[in-house]
């Protein structure tokens, strides 16, 4: 059960989760919420009353109605990229602190200075998450500012202006955004088109996901790629372990991103 089935992301996810299953004779159903929380709880329903043998799920944020909904299953879940580690329940995703050092480590060796966080919705836990560490690297590393734009609550002439004004102060200082999902990173990208701005050359861009237009735009846009397939079938393979009695404390995997350069920084 993904929350957007259209995203890239899920897309590879998925591709990982088919592959183990097919191994394994299992057959698999696909459940799409559209980020809905109701649709995700009429799903759970048909799901159960189907007596599906496990469920993988990647959701949208909850409130305690959908955990407690949850927490009723009678089969084993796995939870992916949405990481909660309060619900009990085995969970597999990005390493998301990692992957945000990672890449501020090396825009601090390209001697960027002012860095422009734009990301959707922080009520999301592993954006939250990369926003985290990004300020926290920041804060340890004084030659650096950090500024966070959340895309979702604005539309995309101010984040055309938001990007201008950030270019514009103190024009002294090495400038670069970071982008924390495809999604921000394809509004950035339209911004700096917009407003003329060459990555590389006027500003840096770095983001996390790595969908395949990022290798075309201006030579490419340096990425954190994230291991989608191995998340799908890490995942798989932990819900099948459990199907089949493994009983064993609850596991939060976290799989390392792979730093891409491209012409972007």
């Amino acid at each position: 059960m993904f929350a957007d089935v259209t995203n890239p992301y899920s897309i590879d996810v998925l591709k990982g989760i088919e592959h183990v299953c097919r191994q394994e004779g299992y057959m698999l159903m696909v459940c799409n919420t559209d980020n809905e929380k109701d649709l995700q709880d009429s799903y759970l329903n048909l799901l159960e009353a189907h007596r599906v043998d496990g469920i993988i799920i990647n959701i949208a944020a909850m409130a305690p109605k959908q955990l407690n909904n949850l927490a009723k299953l009678t089969c084993p879940l796995v939870l992916v990229d949405r990481i909660n580690t309060s619900l009990g329940f085995d969970s597999v995703g990005l390493d998301n602190e990692a992957a945000a050092k990672e890449a501020c480590e090396h825009l601090l060796s390209k001697s960027y200075e002012d860095i422009l966080v734009i990301t959707e919705s922080l009520t999301i836990e592993p954006r939250r998450a990369r926003v985290d560490a990004i300020q926290a690297f920041t804060e340890e590393h004084p030659e650096m500012t950090c500024q966070i734009v959340e895309t979702d609550k604005i539309s995309d002439a101010f984040t055309t202006s938001t990007i201008d004004e950030f270019l514009r102060a103190d024009s002294s200082r090495k400038k670069a955004i970071f982008t924390t999902n495809g999604v921000s990173t394809m509004r950035a990208a339209k911004a700096l088109k917009k407003l003329n701005i060459k990555t590389g050359q006027d500003i840096g861009l770095i983001a996390i996901d790595d969908p395949e237009w990022v290798q075309l735009f201006e030579g490419g846009i340096t990425v954190m790629r994230q291991p989608t397939q191995e998340i799908g079938q890490t995942a798989c393979n932990r819900l099948l372990s459990r199907i089949q009695g493994n009983n064993e404390p609850t596991q939060h995997i976290k799989l390392a991103a792979e730093l891409v350069i491209r012409q972007s920084t």
